[in-house]
């Protein structure tokens, strides 16, 4: 075949298009191909062509083949063929061929003219260079297969090198499979309204100072306005209540003359009011949040350029920018770490202000870049990062690091990430921005904060929509009376108008001063200091609360880990039996130096001691084994944090003693000097000293183990250790101190005592080493490749390390593998007792064990070892290394690799360590309960630690059993919550992927069950999924949720639930500054609960009822008055008295029911089942409110009625009397409700009642009769009338109190 015939198939089937020019820089079709099938040529069916037809190539395209792009930099790329034989071919020998008269270099594109499938068909393949030249193929034809890929799996294809600039300035995107937005124009504009983004994944370019595509930019923004839409925004929140919608109306209408009844100011100035204060205070509050948001937008941070180190604000970082971090510095945006300035090429990062955690979790640097001579030659760098497109998961990433000189490629994982708001905790790093602004994960796991309305108001508005319907009824049926004549539908509004009233527009006042009332007395409450409202338009909310939903790490917990429990099989040692493990550790070492000494020296002493003491050599070795496996299985990192820690041979330094928690520390009273070696945050890796104390240790003798006097020279020290850990010193931040100038004087000396500290991802390690600490086998050193222990005859052991297999959440195990001085090679493992049951040899005794530390709330762990030979060990590593370069599958492989190992293992140990709790948070959970609040606590933590959490903390109680979901399968997880439904009086725990299975998939069905059980522990929960679990409580069951939590992660939680609380504590005060109520301690919110929330709701429910009465019967008295005088549409008073009534001579006893208190506080938290009563809701219903409405009926119907009775003679006299009967009435209604007395209580009646009397006397503001109002005539007819309205009233209530008193009557 002639390549024209070729190239005319081509044109005809794919739309063939040659590109003679270089290429531009970015192709845009994605990579998609099929199966491809080539067919060699056979000579002699060429027409006997010369040598240049064995160059040609035929390839016959099978089946539904879209685009294929081959790069068009000379590489290199392996085929596999269908005859399990591997064939690389060269991109470059295709352009030699007689296909094309091109140069070397140049792009071949193959376009489909039709739209390739969905992006979950595409196949991620290129098309390898393929040869023929002086190749003898068989007839039969070649099948090459092209694996498939996704997306997550793809691996951004090898470059070669290639020396002209050019070149190096043109790297193609082709070269990875980047998402593209195919959005017309109108979908993209609809989107920019709806404010909906798109994320795609991304290609960067290492070299390029700007990335051919646009991000958002890295501004952090946190305000609810902007300058724009603020007052916009402010109305339609205001009006869309029915409230303010109400007044508003009537205060329009009176701009218009025939509709005017009173002053214009009676109308317009509570409107006015209650809005000026809720705008001024949105105000506030949004420019304090865009001044923090300024203040976070203008730190600065070091930008890496070809220029060197130049200095930018946070929100000038794109996409692409070398970006460098210090200690104690937070991340500005999701980045990929390059470079530390720790040795061993990773650091320690904080993520308590995004999952919530305090345990420091260690990064790793890539590979490729931490090699490099200097932070100055990432710029010149070949090299290219794929990243997935941004997502919520901060648990979990895929990318790839390509060197395109080398053709290097390095897999990124989540060990490779700096997510934003983390801080680094060890040494300074540079890493590469990926995602800014809103593609981060701490934004995107971060809901938009929205205002919050209490259920109080809600109701309230309903209320007043009825209050409206009766006021319109009341209106029609005046004007029915009257007779639809003349003007009738002026008359209707001018009735509507009078009868105002019933609607009081003083009800946001009141309501909104009272809160701010509670809010005041929250924050001054002595019981509960340090409390902040930061909300005060719900503090009523905390009287209704049915769910809390509280976080565990700082929240129920210190995240304070204590070593309490070894279990050796056959003997149990707690933290009391720390001595006889130091004895027994040491004389398991002292065998061992005996035995090597007794070897060297051949005598018979060596089986005396073996005869005499074997079964006690055993037990130590036991021991010895244990704790060995304890020490070196594990993740930790020792520090120092002392400027001169740890210096060889140096002069010792004045020093003065403190006491603190029983332990002798020591503080420097003169500068230290020498400090070079200490990064910016004080913290040094003491990896260079032990070095250096390693290397004239073994200088010094020649037989590390010979040495017997240090032997004698430890049994000072060991007293030392014990009594530093029976103090306390497992508990605090540090580790224990310990002067290794006592083990070996000369070798390695001290010049004070060191304290030394651990960096960890988890406390449990922290605890576990430690407690190795406290029996003389300390963590000295920890290098990349190394662990360096200093065992209790105060000789160093070096131990190699081969390879480390680090816990996940899947796993749930730990695993390393080291090489002794030895060459012993042995493989520990540590994990979760019902992994670790499936992989140990037969016993009986972990089940049996690990029930018991769990009923004593301790957190467990087994640990097991396994000894490997070097052959064994070879065979393991080469199937290990296979399985980690797998693009498809990758994770699954490596775990079958490590699976061969992970057998007959020797089950050497258990322990219990226990995370200290929060004071006073079992009492406390305990009286939530009993209040029958359902407790839900949602953690990332492991499903192991948080049942251990729920156990020890008494969120489940000793009647309640433990259900389990951890499932991965939907027909699985619906069996499991089936069974879970069967059960009663059970807590459920559910890990994160069953409970996004469960609301994924049947999402109902679970709420309706997990919401009847009394408490429920989520794990593994993400941010996103701690505020959807709030949702949809609130959705399904319109009951009261509060959030309690003390991380940047739990903000998401706190802002969607009805009440908010942020604990001010060690993760920060993101969560804080984000709740509705700030406490110090969790055992706070009993308090804030059971008695704030309680007087909250009470005294807001029973003083909108007084203010709804207030209205409602002056309103019947307008009504009255206008039905008996001939349907006149008039008000019966004067603006002065309209006036006066809603504010100087009412409202102050109506407020002062803000200090009422219907139980006393003992009681309260005595019998807290009283809280059950106010989640019904009853003190403010729709029984409550009709009962009141028949109350204002009853009375403003006798005041005028018995007014009009008593005074025929004049109208005058009938306003006057009218009038002071209805204070007066108002005024005993306020005393006889009250339940509590209080010196302003007393105070204000009087002072109300006073007031009256003394503008009564004025004629020019009542306009009063002043000769009638002091007649004997006036105050006995205004008594009678006031006892006739009030009078049987009470006698009623006093009957109803006696038949059915309420629940805390009788406790009081």
């Amino acid at each position: 075949m002639e390549i024209a015939s070729f190239r005319s198939f081509l044109g005809r089937r794919f739309n063939y298009s040659y590109l003679k020019e270089d290429p531009p820089e970015i192709i845009n079709e994605p990579i998609i191909t099929t199966n491809i099938q080539l067919e060699p040529i056979n000579s002699s069916n060429s027409g006997g062509n010369s040598d240049s037809d064995n160059n040609e190539l035929i390839e016959t395209l099978t089946g539904t083949t879209t685009t294929i792009v081959t790069p068009y930099r000379q590489r290199t790329k392996a085929v596999s063929i269908n005859n399990n034989t591997t064939t690389t071919m060269s991109y470059n020998d295709l352009n030699k061929s007689n296909m094309s008269s091109s140069h070397n270099g140049n792009t071949f594109s193959y376009s489909a003219n039709h739209s390739p499938p969905s992006s979950s068909n595409n196949l991620a393949a290129s098309l390898g260079n393929i040869t023929s030249s002086n190749h003898n193929y068989n007839e039969d034809s070649t099948d090459i297969e092209i694996q498939e890929k996704t997306p997550d799996q793809y691996s951004p294809l090898l470059m070669g090198d290639t020396s002209s600039s050019k070149s190096r300035k043109s790297i193609s995107a082709s070269s990875s499979i980047d998402e593209l937005d195919n959005r017309t124009t109108v979908e993209k504009i609809r989107d920019i309204i709806t404010r909906k983004h798109i994320y795609l994944s991304r290609t960067i370019i290492l070299e390029l100072e700007q990335q051919p595509k646009r991000y958002p930019p890295n501004v952090v923004r946190n305000q609810k306005y902007n300058i724009y839409s603020f007052i916009f925004v402010i109305l339609y929140e205001q009006f869309k209540y029915f409230f303010n919608l109400y007044f508003l109306l009537v205060a329009l209408s009176q701009f218009i003359p025939p509709l005017q009844t009173g002053y214009l100011f009676t109308y317009i100035s509570p409107l006015v009011f209650v809005l000026s204060v809720t705008i001024f205070k949105e105000a506030y509050d949004d420019f304090k949040r865009y001044r923090r948001d300024k203040e976070a937008n203008s730190q600065h941070y070091s930008k890496l350029t070809k220029n060197g180190f130049i200095s930018i604000p946070s929100s000038d970082i794109k996409v692409g920018d070398f970006i460098k971090v210090e200690t104690n510095q937070r991340v500005p945006c999701d980045m990929v770490f390059l470079r530390t300035t720790e040795k061993n090429g990773s650091s320690f990062i904080r993520t308590d202000q995004l999952d919530g955690e305090t345990d420091w979790k260690l990064r790793r640097s890539v590979n490729i870049t931490q090699k490099l001579s200097s932070d100055e030659d990432l710029v010149n760098l070949l090299a290219s990062i794929y990243a997935e497109k941004p997502k919520k998961d901060i648990y979990n990433f895929i990318g790839n690091f390509t060197n395109e000189e080398s053709g290097e490629t390095e897999s990124l994982s989540v060990e490779n990430t700096l997510w934003s708001n983390t801080v680094i905790a060890s040494g300074n790093v540079i890493g590469c921005a990926v995602y800014t602004g809103r593609e981060t994960r701490c934004v995107m796991n971060t809901s938009t904060p929205s205002t919050k309305v209490g259920l109080l108001d809600n109701e309230l508005n309903n209320l007043s929509k009825i209050l409206f319907v009766l006021l319109l009824c009341l209106s029609l049926l005046m004007i029915t009376l009257k007779g639809f004549r003349g003007l009738w539908y002026i008359y209707l509004f001018r009735y509507l108008l009078l009868f105002s009233a019933i609607i009081p527009i003083s009800m946001r006042v009141n309501l909104d001063l009272g809160k701010t009332v509670y809010s005041w007395m929250m924050m001054k409450d002595p019981l509960i200091p340090g409390t902040v409202v930061r909300s005060s338009t719900i503090p009523e909310e905390l009287g209704r609360v049915e769910y809390l939903l509280t976080d565990k790490t700082g929240t129920l917990t210190q995240n304070d880990m204590v070593f309490k429990k070894l279990h050796l099989g056959s003997v149990s040692f707690s933290s009391d039996g720390i001595k006889d493990l130091q004895e027994e550790l040491k004389q398991s070492y002292d065998v061992n130096n005996i035995n090597n000494n007794n070897n060297n020296n051949s005598n018979n002493v060596n089986v005396k001691v073996s005869g005499n003491t074997r079964p006690k050599r055993n037990f130590s070795r036991k021991i010895k084994e244990a704790i060995t496996a304890i020490a070196l299985c594990h993740n930790v990192t020792p520090v120092s944090e002392d400027a001169n820690e740890l210096q060889l041979n140096t002069e010792k330094k004045k020093k003065k003693k403190r006491a603190f928690f029983g332990r002798k520390q020591y503080e420097k009273l003169d500068d230290e000097e020498n400090t070079s070696s200490i990064n910016s945050s004080g913290v040094k890796n003491r990896n260079d000293e032990f070095s250096k104390a390693i290397d004239k240790y073994h200088s010094a003798q020649n037989l590390p183990n010979n040495n017997n006097n240090n032997i004698n020279n430890n049994n000072n020290n060991n007293n030392t250790n014990k009594s530093n850990y029976e103090s306390g010193s497992s508990s605090t931040g540090t580790g224990g101190s310990y002067d290794s100038g006592k083990y070996d004087s000369g070798i390695i000396s001290s010049a004070e005592p060191k304290q030394q500290s651990y960096q960890a991802s988890s406390p449990d390690e922290v605890a576990l080493v430690k407690f190795t600490e406290s029996v003389n086998l300390v963590l000295t050193g920890r290098e990349l490749n190394s662990i360096t222990l200093l065992n209790p005859l105060g000789e160093l052991e070096k131990y190699e390390i081969l390879n480390i297999f680090p816990f996940t959440s899947e796993t749930k195990r730990m695993g390393i593998i080291v090489r002794d001085k030895d060459g012993e090679i042995t493989f520990y493992m540590k994990g979760a007792d019902a992994i670790m049951a499936k992989l140990v040899k037969a016993n009986d005794w972990l089940d049996e064990e690990c029930g018991n530390m769990a009923r004593e709330g301790l957190r467990t762990l087994a640990f097991g070892k396994r000894s490997m030979s070097e052959e064994e060990y070879h065979r393991f590593v080469a199937t290990f290394n296979a399985a980690k370069t797998t693009i498809v599958d990758r994770a699954i492989k490596v775990q079958e690799a490590i699976a061969t190992i992970e057998k007959d293992l020797e089950l050497i140990a258990l322990t219990g360590v226990e995370d200290k709790l929060q004071e006073k948070v079992k009492p406390t959970l305990e009286m939530l309960r009993n209040a029958d609040v359902k407790v839900w606590m949602l953690t990332g933590d492991k499903i192991e630690t948080a049942t251990c959490i729920a156990i020890s903390t008494k969120l489940v109680s000793r009647t309640q059993s433990l259900f389990q979901i951890s499932v991965t399968d939907k027909t699985r997880a619906r069996e499991k919550l089936s069974q879970f439904a069967a059960m009663r009086d059970s807590c459920l725990v559910i890990d994160g992927p069953s409970l996004q299975m469960c609301l994924d998939n049947f999402k109902d069905d679970f709420m309706s069950i997990a919401t009847k059980a009394p408490s429920v522990v989520c794990c593994r929960c993400t941010p996103t999924q701690k505020a959807d679990i709030v949702r949809l409580i609130r959705e399904k069951t319109k009951k009261r949720t509060c959030a309690i939590g003390d991380g940047g992660n739990d903000v998401s939680m706190i802002q969607a639930a009805d009440v908010g609380v942020g604990i001010v504590g060690k993760e920060g005060k993101q969560a804080s500054l984000a709740a509705d109520f700030s406490i110090t301690q969790f055992s706070f919110l009993a308090n804030l609960i059971l008695w704030h929330g309680r007087n909250s709701y009470k005294r807001s429910a029973r003083m909108s009822q007084f203010v709804i009465h207030r209205g409602l019967i002056i309103s019947f008295i307008q009504c009255v008055f206008s039905a008996i005088y001939y349907f006149a549409a008039i008000s019966i008073y004067n603006g002065m008295l309209l006036v006066g009534y809603a504010t100087l001579y009412t409202n102050a006893p109506v407020f002062s029911l803000v200090l009422d208190e219907d139980v006393p506080m003992e009681i309260v938290f005595r019998y807290p089942e009283l809280y059950h009563e106010l989640q019904k809701g009853r003190s403010l219903s729709y029984k409550t409110f009709f009962i009141w409405v028949l109350k204002s009926v009853y009375q403003g119907g006798a005041i005028m009625l018995l007014s009009i009775l008593l005074f025929e003679s004049s109208l005058n006299n009938i306003v006057s009397i009218t009038f002071t009967s209805l204070i007066l009435c108002e005024l005993l209604n306020v005393a006889t409700e009250i339940n509590t007395w209080h010196r302003y209580m007393i105070g204000s009646l009087i002072v109300t009642l006073l007031s009256y009397v003394i503008t009564m006397m004025i004629p020019q503001l009542l306009a009063f009769e002043l000769s009638f109002i002091l007649s004997w005539e006036f105050v006995w007819k205004v008594i009678v009338i006031t006892l006739v309205s009030c009078f049987p009233l009470y006698i009623i209530q006093f009957i109803q109190k006696k038949l059915d008193p309420p629940s805390y009557s009788k406790l009081t």
